[in-house]
């Protein structure tokens, strides 16, 4: 962790040294400079998903943050923020009883530039992460009663840089975003069980308006889909898909309802090793 935040404190260095003479310098924004990409499960969120074949429920708590933003001119902007996130795994066992899986924490820092263009945006997106996994009460399987998966529990880690090229136009009745990631894993814990190198890439598309209004807030309907690419330590596709319906501006606050389907490596990094599909129904908050 000590890297990561040595690299925050040498990128912020450089980011106030370059900015040093610009007046635009505004302290904790209102908004968002760069909205979480809602397919990918490792971006801050706040909601819930229920997945009907398990009886489980997945629950995210998280945000991101601006902290500093400077304008270059009328086109360009600089933000340093944090990113905070943690989600976790609950099963319905029996006599309404409810099982803590399992709990992935991410923390980190991002920085964005973006650059405006007559009708659309050009953003670049550095995340320095922290990833750490743990297994709360048991993993329960319904095929062998009650017992852990593969081993004993430990405390999976890892470390990486994610660097985000975005692309954002908008029309009328749209809003239309696409995204490629490759990221590097500094370093990880089980040794041996990673691959340095990962990558994602999807797409985001909205159409304006398409139910109406409800409660005086327009609405969107939304498809989004994320692809990631990664080795454990072979390298294997995964894939998320979600349709819905946000209420509320698309690039700002709002609550999202969606059906997803997952299919691919088990996104809770202590089952690193399984691969899963399933379909989901859930809601989240967009609170910037």
């Amino acid at each position: 962790m000590n890297k990561l935040f040595s690299l925050a404190t040498v990128l912020l260095f450089i980011s106030l040294q370059l900015t040093a003479q610009d007046q635009s310098t505004e302290y904790f924004p209102d908004g968002l400079h760069f909205k979480p990409i809602r397919a990918d499960y490792q971006e801050p969120r706040t909601g819930i998903i229920y997945v009907p074949k398990n009886d489980q429920v997945n629950f995210n708590l998280g945000q991101s943050f601006d902290v500093i933003s400077f304008s270059f001119d009328g086109n360009s902007r600089l933000t340093f923020g944090v990113d905070i996130s943690a989600y976790a795994q609950f099963n319905f066992v029996e006599n309404l009883e409810i099982n803590v899986d399992n709990i992935d924490a991410l923390y980190g820092f991002n920085w964005v530039y973006s650059h405006n263009y007559e009708s659309s945006k050009l953003f670049l997106r550095l995340r320095s992460m922290h990833n750490s996994s743990h297994l709360v009460d048991e993993h329960f399987d319904e095929a062998n009663e009650r017992r852990f998966y593969k081993t004993e529990p430990f405390n999976l880690t890892q470390e990486f840089l994610e660097f985000t090229t975005a692309y954002e136009t908008y029309s009328e009745n749209t809003v239309f975003r696409f995204y490629g990631s490759p990221s590097y894993r500094i370093r990880f814990f089980p040794e041996g069980e990673f691959t340095n190198y990962f990558a994602k890439a999807g797409a985001e598309l909205a159409f304006k308006n398409a139910l109406g209004s409800i409660l005086d807030e327009e609405t969107h309907l939304f498809f989004a889909a994320n692809f990631r690419i990664d080795g454990t330590p072979k390298y294997r596709l995964s894939f998320n898909g979600l349709f819905g319906v946000k209420s509320g501006d698309w690039l700002g606050k709002g609550i999202l309802l969606y059906l997803s389907y997952y299919r691919g490596n088990n996104f809770y990094s202590e089952y690193y090793f399984e691969r899963i599909a399933d379909y989901g129904i859930g809601c989240f908050l967009e609170l910037q």
